[in-house]
């Protein structure tokens, strides 16, 4: 009876739809205005200390290592030279005197008997060193 618009229009045919683009146009460029003309804050971060020259670090950490070897024929050195277990105190005494932090590395070949490795960790421990470090040979 009544109809849609203009007259004869029939029922089939589709209401008519707004052009969007424009509008999408409009929205892109206030987008660009608005990153161009943002000021961006560059913020002060956390300040991280550095650690120093690594060259300084190595001549202190290379003079202060103390390193014991234990080798497949379960033989105890340091420094180059074969030593008994109950040198392994002296030596981890004498060190701890010249640096209280000094590292105590244990090096063992892997077919080497784990008590020898034990009882040079127990030496060290009793001469008074915090922190061991195991490592094979």
């Amino acid at each position: 009876m009544f109809g849609r618009g203009r007259l004869g229009a029939g029922a089939d045919e589709k209401d008519p739809e707004p052009d969007l683009s424009p509008m999408i146009d409009c929205v892109f460029i206030l987008l660009i205005f608005f990153i161009v003309t943002a000021v961006f804050v560059e913020e002060d971060g956390v300040p991280l200390p550095l650690p120093e020259d690594s060259a300084a670090v190595s001549t202190v950490t290379e003079q202060t290592t103390v390193v014991f070897t234990v080798s497949q024929q379960n033989v105890i050195e340091n420094d180059g030279r074969r030593i008994s277990l109950d040198q392994v105190a002296n030596i981890v005494r004498t060190a701890l005197n010249k640096d209280s932090e000094a590292p105590i590395i244990i090096q063992s070949h892997p077919r080497a008997h784990h008590g020898v490795r034990t009882r040079v960790y127990d030496e060290v421990r009793k001469a008074g060193a915090e922190t061991v470090t195991f490592t094979q040979a």
